[in-house]
Protein backbone atom coordinates (compact mmCIF):
# COMPACT_ATOMS: atom_id res chain seq x y z
CA UNK A 1 0.00 0.00 0.00
CA UNK A 2 1.34 3.40 -0.97
CA UNK A 3 2.02 5.85 1.84
CA UNK A 4 0.78 9.44 1.59
CA UNK A 5 1.71 12.48 3.64
CA UNK A 6 0.79 16.13 3.90
CA UNK A 7 3.84 18.37 4.10
CA UNK A 8 3.26 21.81 5.62
CA UNK A 9 5.55 24.82 5.35
CA UNK A 10 5.26 27.41 8.12
CA UNK A 11 7.25 30.40 9.36
CA UNK A 12 7.67 31.61 12.94
CA UNK A 13 4.27 32.09 14.67
CA UNK A 14 2.54 30.28 11.80
CA UNK A 15 3.21 27.09 13.75
CA UNK A 16 0.43 28.15 16.13
CA UNK A 17 -2.07 27.60 13.31
CA UNK A 18 -1.11 23.93 13.21
CA UNK A 19 -1.63 22.86 16.82
CA UNK A 20 -4.73 20.80 15.95
CA UNK A 21 -3.82 19.86 12.38
CA UNK A 22 -3.22 16.18 13.15
CA UNK A 23 -6.80 15.83 14.44
CA UNK A 24 -8.20 17.15 11.15
CA UNK A 25 -6.33 14.77 8.82
CA UNK A 26 -7.27 11.13 8.17
CA UNK A 27 -4.98 8.71 10.00
CA UNK A 28 -3.86 7.10 6.73
CA UNK A 29 -1.95 10.32 5.99
CA UNK A 30 1.31 11.17 7.71
CA UNK A 31 1.80 14.85 8.59
CA UNK A 32 5.20 16.51 8.12
CA UNK A 33 5.84 20.09 9.25
CA UNK A 34 8.83 22.18 8.24
CA UNK A 35 8.99 25.10 10.69
CA UNK A 36 11.26 27.89 9.49
CA UNK A 37 12.38 30.21 12.28
CA UNK A 38 14.12 33.55 11.78
CA UNK A 39 12.94 35.54 14.82
CA UNK A 40 15.07 33.89 17.49
CA UNK A 41 12.09 32.47 19.40
CA UNK A 42 12.33 28.96 20.83
CA UNK A 43 8.90 27.50 20.07
CA UNK A 44 7.75 24.73 22.41
CA UNK A 45 4.58 23.31 20.87
CA UNK A 46 2.64 20.07 21.18
CA UNK A 47 1.67 19.01 17.66
CA UNK A 48 0.69 15.42 18.34
CA UNK A 49 1.94 12.54 16.19
CA UNK A 50 3.52 14.53 13.36
CA UNK A 51 7.03 14.65 11.93
CA UNK A 52 8.32 18.05 13.02
CA UNK A 53 11.46 19.68 11.65
CA UNK A 54 12.95 23.06 12.54
CA UNK A 55 14.73 24.95 9.75
CA UNK A 56 16.80 28.09 10.23
CA UNK A 57 17.32 28.88 6.54
CA UNK A 58 14.97 31.17 4.65
CA UNK A 59 12.97 30.67 1.47
CA UNK A 60 9.76 28.81 0.70
CA UNK A 61 11.49 26.61 -1.89
CA UNK A 62 13.99 25.62 0.80
CA UNK A 63 11.07 24.52 2.97
CA UNK A 64 9.50 22.52 0.13
CA UNK A 65 12.81 20.75 -0.46
CA UNK A 66 13.16 19.88 3.22
CA UNK A 67 9.65 18.39 3.15
CA UNK A 68 10.56 16.28 0.11
CA UNK A 69 13.76 15.09 1.78
CA UNK A 70 11.97 14.17 5.01
CA UNK A 71 9.22 12.39 3.05
CA UNK A 72 11.80 10.39 1.13
CA UNK A 73 13.64 9.44 4.33
CA UNK A 74 10.34 8.21 5.79
CA UNK A 75 9.47 6.05 2.77
CA UNK A 76 6.54 8.27 1.70
CA UNK A 77 5.25 7.61 -1.81
CA UNK A 78 3.19 10.76 -2.37
CA UNK A 79 3.43 14.16 -0.67
CA UNK A 80 0.73 16.83 -0.69
CA UNK A 81 2.32 20.28 -0.46
CA UNK A 82 0.63 22.67 1.96
CA UNK A 83 0.92 25.89 3.98
CA UNK A 84 -0.19 26.79 7.49
CA UNK A 85 -3.34 28.58 6.26
CA UNK A 86 -4.62 25.64 4.19
CA UNK A 87 -7.36 23.29 5.35
CA UNK A 88 -8.58 20.08 3.74
CA UNK A 89 -11.78 18.36 2.72
CA UNK A 90 -11.54 14.97 4.42
CA UNK A 91 -13.73 13.03 1.97
CA UNK A 92 -11.64 14.38 -0.91
CA UNK A 93 -8.41 13.33 0.79
CA UNK A 94 -9.76 9.80 1.04
CA UNK A 95 -10.74 9.94 -2.63
CA UNK A 96 -7.23 11.05 -3.55
CA UNK A 97 -5.77 8.19 -1.52
CA UNK A 98 -7.96 5.70 -3.41
CA UNK A 99 -6.78 7.17 -6.70
CA UNK A 100 -3.10 7.05 -5.75
CA UNK A 101 -3.28 3.40 -4.75
CA UNK A 102 -4.05 2.54 -8.38
CA UNK A 103 -1.34 4.66 -10.04
CA UNK A 104 1.30 2.60 -11.83
CA UNK A 105 3.16 5.39 -13.65
CA UNK A 106 5.54 8.13 -12.53
CA UNK A 107 3.26 11.14 -12.24
CA UNK A 108 2.53 14.09 -10.02
CA UNK A 109 -1.07 15.12 -9.40
CA UNK A 110 -2.53 18.62 -9.75
CA UNK A 111 -5.81 18.93 -7.85
CA UNK A 112 -8.27 21.77 -7.30
CA UNK A 113 -8.45 24.23 -4.43
CA UNK A 114 -11.42 26.30 -3.27
CA UNK A 115 -11.75 29.48 -1.24
CA UNK A 116 -13.57 29.89 2.08
CA UNK A 117 -16.90 30.15 0.21
CA UNK A 118 -16.18 26.79 -1.47
CA UNK A 119 -15.74 28.50 -4.85
CA UNK A 120 -12.90 27.37 -7.12
CA UNK A 121 -9.90 29.66 -6.62
CA UNK A 122 -9.35 30.02 -10.37
CA UNK A 123 -10.17 28.54 -13.73
CA UNK A 124 -9.11 24.91 -13.99
CA UNK A 125 -9.10 22.53 -16.98
CA UNK A 126 -12.37 20.83 -17.78
CA UNK A 127 -11.08 17.29 -18.20
CA UNK A 128 -8.70 15.01 -16.32
CA UNK A 129 -5.37 14.47 -18.03
CA UNK A 130 -1.65 15.17 -18.32
CA UNK A 131 -0.91 18.90 -18.68
CA UNK A 132 1.59 20.60 -20.99
CA UNK A 133 3.89 23.56 -20.34
CA UNK A 134 1.21 26.15 -21.11
CA UNK A 135 -0.61 25.07 -17.94
CA UNK A 136 2.50 24.81 -15.76
CA UNK A 137 2.05 28.48 -14.82
CA UNK A 138 -1.47 27.82 -13.55
CA UNK A 139 -0.36 25.36 -10.89
CA UNK A 140 0.17 26.47 -7.29
CA UNK A 141 2.40 24.36 -5.07
CA UNK A 142 -0.47 23.89 -2.58
CA UNK A 143 -2.39 22.12 -5.38
CA UNK A 144 0.27 19.47 -5.88
CA UNK A 145 0.56 15.87 -4.75
CA UNK A 146 4.11 14.86 -5.61
CA UNK A 147 5.52 11.46 -6.50
CA UNK A 148 8.29 11.45 -3.89
CA UNK A 149 10.11 8.32 -5.02
CA UNK A 150 10.27 9.33 -8.69
CA UNK A 151 11.43 12.83 -7.73
CA UNK A 152 14.08 11.48 -5.35
CA UNK A 153 15.27 8.94 -7.92
CA UNK A 154 15.84 11.76 -10.42
CA UNK A 155 17.36 14.04 -7.76
CA UNK A 156 14.91 16.84 -8.47
CA UNK A 157 14.17 19.77 -6.18
CA UNK A 158 12.54 23.20 -6.11
CA UNK A 159 14.96 25.82 -7.41
CA UNK A 160 15.87 27.81 -4.29
CA UNK A 161 16.65 30.92 -6.35
CA UNK A 162 12.90 31.32 -6.89
CA UNK A 163 9.90 31.60 -4.56
CA UNK A 164 8.92 33.63 -1.51
CA UNK A 165 11.90 34.67 0.58
CA UNK A 166 14.15 35.20 -2.47
CA UNK A 167 14.75 38.04 -4.93
CA UNK A 168 12.40 36.28 -7.37
CA UNK A 169 9.31 35.64 -5.20
CA UNK A 170 7.40 33.45 -7.67
CA UNK A 171 7.96 30.96 -10.47
CA UNK A 172 9.20 27.99 -8.47
CA UNK A 173 6.15 25.87 -9.31
CA UNK A 174 6.34 25.97 -13.13
CA UNK A 175 10.11 25.49 -12.99
CA UNK A 176 9.75 22.43 -10.77
CA UNK A 177 6.97 20.92 -12.88
CA UNK A 178 9.03 21.56 -16.01
CA UNK A 179 12.08 19.86 -14.47
CA UNK A 180 9.89 16.89 -13.57
CA UNK A 181 8.48 16.71 -17.10
CA UNK A 182 11.96 16.84 -18.61
CA UNK A 183 12.84 13.81 -16.48
CA UNK A 184 9.82 11.73 -17.46
CA UNK A 185 7.56 12.65 -14.51
CA UNK A 186 4.37 14.06 -15.96
CA UNK A 187 1.85 16.13 -14.02
CA UNK A 188 -1.74 14.94 -14.28
CA UNK A 189 -4.73 17.15 -13.56
CA UNK A 190 -7.32 15.50 -11.34
CA UNK A 191 -10.62 17.42 -10.99
CA UNK A 192 -11.12 16.90 -7.25
CA UNK A 193 -11.56 19.74 -4.73
CA UNK A 194 -9.13 18.88 -1.96
CA UNK A 195 -7.89 22.02 -0.18
CA UNK A 196 -9.34 25.31 1.05
CA UNK A 197 -7.23 28.44 0.77
CA UNK A 198 -7.71 32.21 0.25
CA UNK A 199 -7.41 33.56 -3.29
CA UNK A 200 -4.18 35.51 -2.73
CA UNK A 201 -0.89 34.12 -4.04
CA UNK A 202 2.69 35.36 -4.52
CA UNK A 203 2.02 35.99 -8.22
CA UNK A 204 -1.18 37.99 -7.78
CA UNK A 205 0.53 41.41 -8.10
CA UNK A 206 2.29 40.62 -11.39
CA UNK A 207 0.45 43.31 -13.34
CA UNK A 208 1.00 45.93 -10.63
CA UNK A 209 4.76 45.51 -10.23
CA UNK A 210 7.30 45.81 -13.03
CA UNK A 211 9.66 43.60 -11.00
CA UNK A 212 7.11 40.80 -10.74
CA UNK A 213 6.18 41.10 -14.40
CA UNK A 214 9.76 41.11 -15.68
CA UNK A 215 10.67 38.20 -13.40
CA UNK A 216 8.82 36.07 -15.93
CA UNK A 217 11.87 36.50 -18.21
CA UNK A 218 14.04 34.70 -15.65
CA UNK A 219 11.44 31.97 -15.19
CA UNK A 220 11.06 31.36 -18.94
CA UNK A 221 14.81 31.25 -19.47
CA UNK A 222 15.31 28.92 -16.50
CA UNK A 223 12.72 26.55 -18.01
CA UNK A 224 13.56 26.76 -21.72
CA UNK A 225 17.05 28.27 -22.07
CA UNK A 226 18.02 31.81 -23.05
CA UNK A 227 16.89 31.85 -26.68
CA UNK A 228 13.50 30.16 -26.44
CA UNK A 229 12.90 31.70 -23.02
CA UNK A 230 13.46 35.23 -24.34
CA UNK A 231 11.16 34.63 -27.32
CA UNK A 232 8.42 33.34 -25.01
CA UNK A 233 8.89 36.39 -22.79
CA UNK A 234 8.45 38.72 -25.79
CA UNK A 235 5.21 36.92 -26.68
CA UNK A 236 4.13 37.10 -23.04
CA UNK A 237 4.74 40.87 -22.97
CA UNK A 238 2.81 41.36 -26.19
CA UNK A 239 -0.20 39.47 -24.88
CA UNK A 240 -0.28 41.01 -21.40
CA UNK A 241 1.16 44.53 -21.55
CA UNK A 242 -2.27 46.20 -21.73
CA UNK A 243 -3.03 44.80 -18.27
CA UNK A 244 -0.07 46.43 -16.49
CA UNK A 245 0.11 49.66 -14.50
CA UNK A 246 3.57 50.81 -15.57
CA UNK A 247 5.09 52.32 -18.70
CA UNK A 248 6.66 50.46 -21.61
CA UNK A 249 9.95 52.34 -21.08
CA UNK A 250 10.16 51.18 -17.46
CA UNK A 251 9.53 47.59 -18.59
CA UNK A 252 12.28 47.82 -21.24
CA UNK A 253 14.77 49.07 -18.67
CA UNK A 254 13.86 46.38 -16.17
CA UNK A 255 13.94 43.66 -18.84
CA UNK A 256 17.43 44.76 -19.91
CA UNK A 257 18.61 44.57 -16.30
CA UNK A 258 17.08 41.11 -15.80
CA UNK A 259 18.65 39.84 -19.01
CA UNK A 260 22.08 40.93 -17.80
CA UNK A 261 21.79 38.80 -14.65
CA UNK A 262 20.33 35.73 -16.38
CA UNK A 263 23.41 33.62 -15.83
CA UNK A 264 22.84 33.80 -12.06
CA UNK A 265 19.57 31.90 -12.46
CA UNK A 266 19.96 29.40 -15.32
Amino acid sequence: MKKLAIGVSTLNDGILNLLNLRDKIPEIFEVIICHQIDNGINYDVNLGSVIYYKCFQKGLSKSRNELLKIASNNDIDYLIISDDDVTFLVDSLNELNDYVQNINTDENIWFRSVDDAMVLRKKYPVKEGVIDWKLFFSVASIELCLNVKAISKNRLFFDESFGLGTDIPSGEEPIFISDCSNNGIKTKYLPINISIHPIESSGSDMYESVDSFSDRLLVFCRMFGKFKGFLLYVVFCGKNFRKVNFSFLILIRKTFFKYRVLNDFI
